[in-house]
């Protein structure tokens, strides 16, 4: 064996290796793999540094353990590139889950030389059936939905009801308590989907704050696995957690909520909603999301300097308790959802992302109309002053009666928005103003008088035009509002598309790095790989799931580069096979049979022999390293000095 490069090529640990780093880790790897097989004999211990980490030492010890631990230090992108490289040089490899919280790569030479991690595993993906994979078609309800987003797009003033409405006054004096103060209903069971059914239908609700958590491998491979509704309650708001990895709950989802979403009339607010949520919730449920506010896009429209969730309700300083909240968002914002029971501290977090969005709609809409807010003022002040002016006209006329006509025309026309000539003077009415008051303007009068009857009129009338209040009608006018809820609705058309994986992508990918390792790769494993991956499209239709779900590409293409005609095989590429192979023993052995029937018979007997003898090696030496064998030779030289000990005895006596 020739001498390999053991320098770290970098002084600084970097989350991303380079090819020269994943180089080194190939050749540490087959380094450990030769010397354990007794190939490569070891003179010394041998250290690798490798991206500025140190790796374990090769010594005669490490080698005849069943397991080599890798650094804790490595992240989860190196993790990847580790396992990747395993799967390059035939080791076993998989990752465990230490005491101290952090995860830890294991490799081994042996078939059985890993530990059995024991914990809560990941559900099973090719059991749910997703909408989009039963049905196919869209139905008529959904048609409708679709073009009703359109619609909004187009008239984004139609998402304003003519109940909304936006009172100044009520915002600045409104109180948002912690989400563990509104009522919680966790729905995981028939019977409680059926209790949210019967409260929804006897109070119908008017908004619904939304958001999804799920399993996000790739744009891919994606599935729900909770989801959080918030509805307008006395006194403050009612939550429902749905799991939808319950399998009652999943087929219920979809007839329950979609007629709601699709409801125009009904508000659906949430936060980056065409991200995830609504291609997740049309794909797994076929529900189709309608008239929707998005909470990013009023960020966005406000130019907010973060637009994260978090920090927009830290700048309308709506958390009580914003420390506790980035902690649980920092846990499980990225986490395996999958993952089975739900801790308290996970239904915590998903309360959070759903408890502030109806608070937040109210007050990013008043920023969004700030210029009506402004002229509105201005517009209040100019009244005041008006009728100010037309009371000292007064004070200066000789004929009341003539006067007393005209002032109630001008009072009736700024009252009712319509001046003489009939054309339109809302603005007037605008209730926006906070600062205007005929107080400043009126001059002292004596009790009684006329002057003072219609100063005080002038101060109703004032009183009505500069009220902190916005109707639907208002709204509707403003621009920036109007810009949000377009780009709300856009996002409402990010639907599940259903678009095929890249096939070649991933195995170019293999084949590349392969080549950099002066790795063959011939065209008959290519074959192998495109009829391993029609096998698994065909799985997923007649199981009516995603093909993700069945297998990832990755684990296809490396069952193409390895061929293993085993279920030892198999594992030696990942530890923890895929669920639908590893817990469906008929499609277990067709993917074997593909591998054993492949074009390429040849070289599938020469992987075989190839596997059998590391099998066989691997085995022996686990005996050797459990002494069983060395308790064998001790047997076996004791047998042979007490057998020549007895012909020794015989001999003598013979020759007496």
């Amino acid at each position: 064996m020739g001498r390999m490069r053991r320098k770290a090529r970098s002084n600084m640990t970097s989350s991303q290796w380079t090819a020269n780093d994943r180089s080194d880790l190939v050749a540490f790897l087959v380094a450990y793999r030769e010397a354990a097989v007794g190939r490569y004999q070891l003179t010394k211990p041998e250290q690798f540094v490798i991206g500025g980490i140190n790796f374990p030492i090769l010594s005669h010890r490490s080698i005849r353990q069943r397991f080599l631990a890798m650094p804790i230090q490595l992240t989860a992108k190196q993790r990847k590139v580790v396992h990747e490289c395993c799967v390059e040089t035939f080791l076993f490899h998989g990752t465990i889950d230490r005491e101290d919280g952090q995860r830890q790569v294991l490799i081994s030479i042996y078939a059985d030389g890993l530990p059995k991690t024991e914990g809560r595993r990941p559900g099973a993906l090719y059991m749910y059936r997703p909408w989009f994979c039963r049905e196919r078609e869209s139905t008529e309800a959904q048609e409708t939905a679709i073009e009703t987003i359109h619609s909004l797009i187009d008239q984004p003033s139609r998402c304003i009801r003519d109940t909304d409405s936006l009172d100044l006054e009520q915002l600045q004096t409104m109180v948002v308590p912690g989400p563990l103060h509104d009522n919680l209903l966790l729905v995981n069971s028939l019977a409680s989907i059926r209790q949210m059914q019967r409260e929804w239908k006897e109070h119908p609700p008017t908004i619904i704050a939304f958001d999804l958590e799920a399993y996000n491998e790739s744009k891919y491979c994606q599935l729900t696995c909770l989801l959080q509704l918030a509805v307008p309650s006395h006194p403050h708001q009612r939550h429902y957690i749905l799991d939808p990895l319950v399998s009652d709950v999943w087929d219920e989802i979809g007839p329950t909520l979609a007629p709601y979403f699709a409801d125009p009339s009904i508000v659906k607010i949430g936060h980056a909603i065409g991200g995830l949520d609504v291609p997740c919730l049309y794909r797994d449920f076929g529900i189709v999301v309608v008239n929707a506010f998005d909470t990013y896009e009023a960020a966005t429209q406000l130019k907010l300097p973060l637009k994260g969730l978090a920090a927009v309700c830290d700048h309308y300083q709506l958390l009580q308790n914003g420390d506790y909240y980035t902690s649980l968002k920092e846990q499980y914002q990225s986490c395996d959802w999958r993952v089975r029971p739900l801790t308290e501290p996970m239904l915590q977090y998903g309360r959070f992302d759903i408890h502030y969005l109806m608070p937040l709609r109210e007050l990013m809409i008043r920023d969004l109309t700030r210029d009506a807010w402004a002229s509105g003022r201005q517009q209040s002040q100019l009244v005041a002053e008006a009728l100010q002016e037309t009371l000292q006209q007064f004070a200066r006329e000789e004929d009341e009666g003539d006067f007393l006509t005209s002032a109630r025309t001008s009072l009736s026309s700024y009252a009712t928005g319509r001046n003489n000539d009939g054309e339109d003077t809302v603005g007037y009415q605008s209730a926006l103003s906070r600062q205007s008051s005929l107080s400043e303007y009126d001059t002292p009068a004596e009790e009684g008088s006329i002057l003072s009857n219609y100063t005080r009129k002038s101060e109703c009338v004032a009183n009505v035009v500069s009220r902190e209040h916005l109707n639907a009608s208002e709204l509707r006018m403003q621009i920036d509002l109007g810009r949000t809820l377009a780009m709300s609705q856009e996002h409402c058309r990010k639907l599940w598309k259903g678009r095929s994986e890249p096939r070649m992508g991933v195995l170019d990918l293999l084949v590349q790095r392969l080549r950099r390792h002066q790795i063959p790769w011939t065209s008959s494993q290519s074959e192998l790989y495109i009829h391993l991956a029609d096998w698994r499209d065909a799985i997923a239709a007649a199981l009516e799931t995603l093909p993700q779900f069945i297998a990832p590409l990755e684990f296809l293409a490396a069952v193409a580069y390895q061929r293993p005609c085993t279920e030892v095989g198999l594992r030696r590429i990942s530890t923890s096979l895929p669920h639908a192979i590893e817990e469906n023993s008929e499609i277990r052995e067709q993917l074997l049979d593909i591998v054993r029937e492949s074009a390429c018979t040849k070289e599938s007997t020469e992987s075989f022999r190839k596997e059998y003898y590391f099998y066989k090696v691997n085995r022996f030496r686990r005996l050797m390293d459990d002494g069983i064998i060395m308790q064998w030779k001790w047997s076996i030289a004791v047998a042979v000095v007490l057998a020549g000990a007895a012909l020794v005895v015989s001999g003598r006596k013979r020759s007496r």
